[in-house]
C-alpha cells in the first residue's frame, strides 16, 4: 500500500477524474458550467507546478451525449431508468479503468462527484489521497429539481458513502457544507468549503473587443436556463423599469417558460460557443446572477473578471466578492421589488459603470482566480493527510 504523504515539490502528480457521461472538457458540452470548473481546477493545479493526468469519462463518449445528455434523461420515466442503470453498470469499468490507467502515476487524485460514480474509491484503498468535490446533494438535486435520477435510494447510499470515504471533500458554499454534516453525517473538520472561481487569463477584457456603444441599457445573463437561475424573478422586476433590456445566453429545462414569462425587451440568444462568452460579458452594461444559497455561482466571477458591475441575489458568494455600490447591486434572493430597486441603481450609475467594473476585475484576480481556489483545496488537503 501506498502511504499516504504531501507530494515533494519534485514529484507533484495529480490524477483529474470525472465519471460523469455528460461532463466533457470538449466544446461539444451543453455542462458549460461543469467545463469551465473543470478546466480551471486542472490549469490551477498545472500553474502550481503539478503535472495532472485525465480520466474523465465525458471526454470518452460520443458528441452525441455531451450535446443532448440532458434532453435523453427528461423523455420520460423509461429513458431516465435506463440511463440509471447505464450508470450503475459503468461504475465499476469506470473505476478499474481510472485506477488501470493512473495508479501507478498519480500521488493525489481529485474527483468531481457524480451520482452512482466513485472513481477515487480504489485509489484510497490503496493509500493514495482522494479528494471529492461535490456541488450539491446530487441525488436530492437530480431528484427534484431535474427529474434526472429513478433510483434514489441506491444514489443516495453511495453519495453517502463516497463522503465518507474520501480523504477530503471540497463543497463550494457554506450551506453546502451545513447540509453535508446534518444531512450525510460528514465530519465538519473534514470539509472545505472552496466556491467556484475564474480563469482570469481566458476571461480578460484586454483580450476582447466588445466596444459598448449608445445603445438600450442592457442587463446580461449567461448560463443554464433553470429554476435556481432566478431568471423569472429578473424579468418580472424588469417589467417595472422600461429602460432595461435583457440578453439571455444559453438554454435549459425552463426555456419555454421563461419565453412565455419574456416581454419584448428580451432577447434570447440560445446556447453560445465558449469562445464567445467573454466577448460577450463585455459587451453589456450590467450581468445578473440570481442564485440561491446552496450554489455558488461560478458566472458571477466571470462577470467580475471581464470588468463589468454585477446585479446579484445576496448570497454568502455575492457579499463575500461584490463591494454594493462599488463593484456590483445587490439584492435579497427571489425578492422582486429589491430587485427592481437595484435595476434603477444601476441605471443610475451608468457613467460610473466601467469603473465599478475595474474594481470587480481587480478583485476577481487578487482573490476569485482557480490559482486562489487550488491554493485552499492544497492546504486543506495537507492539513489533513
Amino acid at each position: 500500500m501506498k502511504s499516504i504523504e504531501s507530494p515533494t515539490q519534485s514529484e507533484r502528480r495529480l490524477g483529474y477524474l470525472s465519471g460523469a457521461p455528460r461532463v466533457t472538457t470538449r466544446s461539444a458540452s451543453d455542462a458549460a458550467g461543469p467545463r469551465a470548473h473543470v478546466l480551471g481546477v486542472i490549469d490551477g493545479f498545472k500553474r502550481r507546478g503539478w503535472t495532472v493526468s485525465r480520466y474523465i469519462v465525458g471526454d470518452r463518449m460520443p458528441d452525441v451525449v455531451a450535446r443532448n445528455g440532458e434532453a435523453m434523461i427528461h423523455r420520460g420515466r423509461a429513458w431516465t431508468l435506463a440511463a440509471d442503470i447505464a450508470r450503475v453498470g459503468l461504475r465499476s469499468r469506470n473505476g478499474s479503468g481510472a485506477w488501470g490507467e493512473l495508479g501507478a502515476r498519480v500521488d493525489w487524485v481529485y474527483e468531481r462527484f457524480a451520482l452512482f460514480q466513485a472513481l477515487g474509491a480504489r485509489f484510497a484503498g490503496h493509500g493514495i489521497p482522494w479528494v471529492l468535490e461535490t456541488n450539491a446533494l446530487l441525488t436530492e438535486e437530480a431528484s427534484r429539481d431535474r427529474s434526472g435520477v429513478v433510483l434514489t435510494g441506491l444514489a443516495r447510499r453511495w453519495e453517502r458513502a463516497a463522503y465518507h470515504e474520501c480523504t477530503a471533500l471540497v463543497a463550494i458554499s457554506q450551506a453546502l457544507a451545513d447540509r453535508l454534516v446534518a444531512d450525510m453525517g460528514v465530519p465538519r473538520e473534514k470539509i472545505a468549503v472552496i466556491p467556484n472561481g475564474v480563469d482570469v487569463h481566458r476571461f480578460d477584457p484586454s483580450r476582447v473587443n466588445a466596444p459598448r456603444a449608445a445603445r438600450a441599457f442592457t442587463v446580461l445573463f449567461v448560463g443554464s436556463l433553470a429554476s435556481w437561475q432566478g431568471l423569472d424573478v429578473l424579468f418580472r422586476a424588469a417589467a417595472t423599469v422600461p429602460e432595461v433590456h435583457i440578453t439571455i445566453a444559453g438554454d435549459g429545462p425552463d426555456r419555454a417558460a421563461l419565453e412565455a414569462l419574456a416581454n419584448d425587451r428580451v432577447r434570447f440568444l440560445g446556447r453560445v460557443s465558449p469562445d464567445e462568452v467573454p466577448a460577450l460579458i463585455a459587451s453589456a452594461d450590467v450581468c445578473y446572477s440570481g442564485h440561491s444559497a446552496f450554489r455558488s455561482p461560478l458566472k458571477l466571477y466571470e462577470y467580475m473578471a471581464m470588468a463589468r458591475p454585477v446585479i446579484s441575489s445576496a448570497v454568502p458568494d455575492a457579499v463575500a466578492a461584490l463591494v454594493d455600490g462599488q463593484s456590483g447591486f445587490l439584492f435579497p434572493p427571489g425578492d422582486v421589488d429589491g430587485l427592481s430597486h437595484a435595476l434603477r441603481r444601476a441605471l443610475e450609475a451608468r457613467e460610473c459603470l466601467d469603473i465599478m467594473g475595474q474594481r470587480a476585475r481587480r478583485d476577481a484576480v487578487e482573490h476569485h482566480s482557480w490559482d486562489a481556489r487550488v491554493a485552499a483545496i492544497c492546504a486543506h488537503v495537507e492539513s489533513l493527510i
